[in-house]
C-alpha cells in the first residue's frame, strides 16, 4: 500500500519593481514589451488585442510614440497577412491613425519594409487578403505616396530591390484585376496569374480606386512641375521653343523675379567691383569665346536629352499600361453602365455601387491619358494605338452623355456624375486635339505627293464633330452663370480648357456651323470671365485663359487654326475694359492675379493696336488705381499706396514698378489726356518712383 505524504503549499508575496510600476500600462496592465511579445502569439484573439493595446497606449503616452516607432513597425509588418481578418483590421486602425499621427521623415525609412510584406500580401493564395493588401496601400498612399510609387516604370532595377517598389505594386495591382503584365518581356515573379479568382464589385472598385490613386500620384505629381496649365497649346506654335516662351510672357511670380536696381544720377565711390578688378590675364579671343559657348551648349543639350529620354521612356510605358488595362476597364464601364440611366436618390445600395464603378473607371481613363497626351512625344505606333484605344472607351461613354440625375438626387451622388461629364469633356478634347495634329502632321508629309489624302475615315470625322457639338451645348449651359445652381469649381475649369480650346481651334465646316459653335464657346468663356467674382479660385484661371488666347493672336510662330471673330470685339472689349476694376477690388490681397492682369496689359498695349476708345477708357479706369477724386473729401489713395507698404517679401516693389509701367506707357501717346499722369504723380509724390514718372 502506497504511503501519503502530506504537504503544505507556500505562498510567496510577489515582489514588483518600482520602475515597472511607473511604466505605462494599459487597462489590462500590460506593458509596451509584453505588448509587442503577444503580436507573435499563436492565438488570434491575443493578437488582435494586443495591436487594440498598442493603439490605446500610444494614444494615452504619446512620448512612447516617439521612442517605438522601429519596433512597432517591425513587429507589425509581418501581422500584414495575417491569417485571421480581425488582426488585419485591428493592425489598418493602428497604422493609418500611426501613419496620420507621425512625422512623415519617421514613417519612410521604414516604408520600403512594409511595402515588401503589402506586396506580398498582394499576390496572396486567400483573395480577402489581397483585397486587405490594397487597403494597407491606400493607407501608404496617404502618408508616402514618392515611395510606393518609386520607379514604377523603370524596368532596369531588379524586382527584389528596394529601387522597383512601384513596379512590383502596379504588378501587384494588374493581378488582382486579372490583366497581363504591361510589357512583353516582363519577368516579375511577385505578380502570379489570378485568374481563377474573381472580384466581387466592392472589392472590383476598392482596386480601381487604389489604382486610381495610385496612378494619379506615379503621373500627375511627377509631371506637375513640367507640364503648364496651358500645355494643350503646344501643337499650335511652330516648335517647343515658341511655346515655352509664350508661357512666360504673362511672367510667373514664383520663378521671375529680377532684381530691380534704383537708378542714381552720381557714382556711388563705397560701391565695389571685385570680380572685375580681379580680373587678370590676357583677354579672351573669339576662338575661345566660340569654343566656351560651344561646350556650354553641348552640356545642356545632353542634359536635356537625358531628361527628354527619361520622360519618353515614362510616357510609352503609360500608353503600354493604358493598352494593357483596357479591357479590363471597358468590361467594368460595361457592367455599371445600366444604372446611369436613372439615377437617383433612391437607388439600391448595387446601383449606387454601379455609378461609383464607372466614376473610378473614369479617372482612371483620364489620368492615364492625360498623361500621355501631355507628356514627351509618342513613337506614331504607340500613339495610334493609344488613339484607338481611347476612342474605343469614348464610344462607350458617348451614348451616356450627358449623365443626368433626378431631381431628388443628393449632393453626393450629384457630384460624382458631374466628375463623369467633365472627364467626357476633357477625354475628347484631349482625342480631337491629337486628332487634329496627327491630321495636321500627315498632311505635311503628304504634302508634294500627288493624289495624297487624308487616313482619317469620314465617318470618324462626322461621330466626333457630333460629339464635339453636344459638348460644347453642355460647357456653354455650365459657364451660364445664370444655369448653374453653383458656380464650377477651379479643379472643374482646368479639366474643361483643353476640350474648349478644341473647339476653338476646330476646323470650319463649309455650312458655317462650326464657325458659329466657336463664337458660341467664346463668347461664353468671355462672358464667365466677367462674371466670375473676384476673389474666387476660378477667376485666375478664367482671366489668363481669356488673355493667352488674346495674346495668342500676336505670336509669330503661332500656327493654330483660331482666330478672334470680329463679332465678338464687343465681348472683349468689355472684358479689358473690366481688368483695372479687378486690380482696383483685390488691393494687396491677391497680388500674384493682380501682377499677371498687369504684365498682359502691358504687352497688349506694347504689342497690339489697340481702338482708341479702348486706350481711352483703360487710361481712365486706370486712374482710381492710384488716386480716388471725391466729391467730399478730395484726393484719396488708391490700392496703389498698398503696395508700398505691403513689404517686400510678397513682391510689391516689383509690382508697384510694373504698375508705374503700365501707367507710363499708356500715358503716352498722340490722344493721350493729363488725368492718368497727374494721378500717377500724385501718387508717387513722397516715393522712390516720383522720378519715374517725370
Amino acid at each position: 500500500m502506497p504511503s501519503t505524504l502530506p504537504s503544505k503549499r507556500a505562498s510567496i508575496t510577489a515582489e514588483r519593481d518600482e520602475d515597472e510600476d511607473d511604466a505605462p500600462k494599459t487597462r489590462r496592465h500590460l506593458g509596451i514589451d509584453e505588448l509587442f511579445v503577444q503580436l507573435k502569439h499563436y492565438n488570434a484573439t491575443v493578437r488582435k488585442d494586443a495591436i487594440a493595446g498598442l493603439k490605446e497606449l500610444f494614444k494615452a503616452h504619446p512620448e512612447l510614440l516617439q521612442s517605438h516607432i522601429t519596433q512597432t513597425l517591425r513587429f507589425c509588418a509581418p501581422l500584414v497577412a495575417d491569417d485571421e481578418s480581425t488582426v488585419r483590421k485591428a493592425l489598418l486602425s493602428l497604422l493609418s491613425w500611426l501613419f496620420e499621427t507621425v512625422p512623415t521623415d519617421k514613417i519612410r525609412p521604414h516604408a520600403p519594409t512594409l511595402l515588401l510584406f503589402v506586396t506580398s500580401a498582394q499576390t496572396h493564395i486567400f483573395p480577402e487578403i489581397r483585397v486587405d493588401g490594397v487597403r494597407f496601400l491606400d493607407a501608404l498612399l496617404a502618408s508616402v505616396p514618392d515611395v510606393v510609387t518609386r520607379a514604377w516604370a523603370d524596368e532596369s532595377s531588379p524586382s527584389s530591390s528596394s529601387a522597383a517598389d512601384g513596379r512590383r505594386v502596379l504588378s501587384g495591382y494588374l493581378a488582382l484585376l486579372n490583366a497581363s503584365s504591361t510589357s512583353s518581356d516582363s519577368k516579375d515573379a511577385n505578380a502570379p496569374s489570378t485568374s481563377g479568382a474573381v472580384l466581387s464589385p466592392a472589392s472590383r472598385l476598392l482596386v480601381l480606386r487604389s489604382l486610381s490613386t495610385f496612378l494619379r500620384n506615379a503621373l500627375e505629381t511627377g509631371t506637375s512641375s513640367s507640364r503648364t496649365p496651358v500645355w494643350f497649346l503646344s501643337s499650335s506654335f511652330s516648335n517647343q521653343q515658341a511655346f515655352d516662351a509664350f508661357t512666360q510672357v504673362l511672367g510667373n511670380s514664383k520663378t521671375s523675379t529680377p532684381a530691380v536696381t534704383i537708378w542714381t544720377p552720381e557714382y556711388d565711390e563705397s560701391s565695389s567691383f571685385d570680380f572685375v578688378a580681379d580680373a587678370g590675364g590676357d583677354a579672351w579671343s573669339f576662338a575661345h569665346i566660340v569654343d566656351s559657348v560651344t561646350a556650354a551648349v553641348a552640356l545642356q543639350s545632353s542634359a536635356a536629352g537625358s531628361s527628354t529620354g527619361a520622360s519618353a521612356t515614362s510616357t510609352i510605358r503609360t500608353a503600354d499600361l493604358a493598352h494593357t488595362l483596357q479591357p479590363i476597364l471597358t468590361a467594368a464601364f460595361l457592367d455599371g453602365a445600366p444604372s446611369l440611366q436613372a439615377v437617383t436618390s433612391r437607388m439600391s445600395s448595387a446601383a449606387q455601387l454601379d455609378i461609383d464603378t464607372v466614376v473610378a473607371v473614369a479617372d482612371v481613363v483620364r489620368t492615364l491619358y492625360v498623361a500621355i497626351f501631355s507628356g514627351a512625344s509618342l513613337p506614331a505606333t504607340n500613339l495610334n494605338v493609344a488613339c484607338n484605344d481611347l476612342r474605343s472607351v469614348l464610344s462607350y461613354m458617348d451614348p451616356h452623355f450627358p449623365f443626368h440625375v433626378a431631381s431628388n438626387y443628393d449632393h453626393q451622388m450629384a457630384h460624382a456624375v458631374q466628375r463623369l461629364n467633365l472627364t467626357y469633356c476633357e477625354l475628347t478634347g484631349l482625342y480631337a486635339l491629337v486628332q487634329s495634329t496627327m491630321t495636321t502632321n500627315a498632311t505635311s508629309s503628304n504634302r508634294g505627293r500627288r493624289g495624297a489624302k487624308s487616313k482619317t475615315p469620314r465617318k470618324q470625322t462626322s461621330t466626333t464633330s457630333a460629339q464635339m457639338e453636344r459638348i460644347a451645348n453642355f460647357i456653354i449651359d455650365l459657364l451660364d452663370m445664370g444655369k448653374v445652381s453653383q458656380p464650377i469649381q477651379a479643379d472643374a475649369y482646368r479639366s474643361l480648357l483643353p476640350s474648349i480650346w478644341s473647339l476653338l481651334n476646330a476646323d470650319s465646316d463649309p455650312s458655317g456651323s462650326g464657325e458659329a459653335l466657336q463664337q458660341r464657346v467664346l463668347a461664353a468663356t468671355v462672358q464667365h470671365a466677367i462674371q466670375t467674382q473676384s476673389t474666387g479660385a476660378v477667376k485666375p484661371l478664367a482671366t489668363v485663359f481669356v488673355a493667352q488666347l488674346l495674346l495668342l493672336q500676336y505670336e509669330p510662330q503661332y500656327c493654330g487654326a483660331f482666330r478672334i471673330p470680329v463679332t465678338l470685339t464687343k465681348e472683349l472689349e468689355r472684358w479689358l475694359q473690366e481688368l483695372p476694376k479687378l486690380c482696383w477690388e483685390l488691393g494687396n490681397s491677391h497680388l500674384p492675379l493682380t501682377e499677371t492682369i498687369f504684365t498682359f496689359l502691358l504687352r497688349l498695349v506694347q504689342r497690339a493696336q489697340l481702338p482708341p476708345p479702348v486706350l481711352a477708357s483703360l487710361r481712365s479706369r486706370l486712374c482710381p488705381y492710384f488716386m480716388i477724386s471725391h466729391a467730399t473729401r478730395g484726393k484719396l489713395q488708391g490700392p496703389f499706396a498698398k503696395l508700398q507698404t505691403a513689404g517686400s517679401t510678397r513682391g510689391a516693389g516689383k509690382l508697384s514698378r510694373l504698375a508705374l509701367d503700365l501707367a507710363v506707357t499708356l500715358a503716352h501717346g498722340e490722344d493721350a489726356q493729363e488725368e492718368l499722369r497727374t494721378a500717377v504723380q500724385w501718387a508717387t509724390a513722397t516715393t522712390e518712383e516720383s522720378a519715374f514718372v517725370l
